[in-house]
């Protein structure tokens, strides 16, 4: 398992450095370690390895190593691993607006959308992107 793998499991599932060492069974700043690059014994990594798989996630070793979700999970499923997370930056007609969790950033976006300005993204937490397409299904979901 390469770090960024790691790194792209563990925003994928939804968890967070604590959880995934909660999970795994090591400390939070194991976790940091590994997706900064820094070597870790072979034991450790499968653990961190074995508590993402049991968390849905399938690593994909090709000719560009990545991860993917073993199983589909709906938009409501998504959502409510980020729904009270944060912090998010909303893109609006080419400006930058913050909100404090993406529950506050999809009641942004409804206003924005009412008033006939483009939102071109949402990033949560620095790590998830949430395009044009999927923020009518995630804001029906939570509104």
């Amino acid at each position: 398992m390469l770090p960024v793998q790691c790194k792209m499991a563990r925003v994928a599932t939804g968890l967070g450095v604590r959880e995934l060492a909660e999970l795994a069974k090591v400390s939070p700043d194991t976790v940091a370690r590994l997706e900064r690059g820094e070597p870790l014994k072979v034991r450790t990594v499968d653990a961190i390895r074995q508590a993402l798989e049991g968390a849905g996630v399938e690593f994909t070793n090709g000719g560009q190593p990545g991860v993917r979700l073993t199983s589909e999970k709906s938009d409501s499923e998504l959502l409510a691993n980020f729904i009270e997370r944060g912090p998010c930056l909303i893109w609006v007609d080419g400006g930058c607006v913050s909100a404090g969790t993406l529950r506050e950033a999809l009641a942004i976006v409804a206003e924005a959308v009412a008033k006939g300005k483009a939102v071109t993204t949402i990033d949560v937490l620095g790590q998830v992107k949430i395009l044009p397409q999927q923020i009518g299904r995630l804001s029906s979901a939570v509104f």
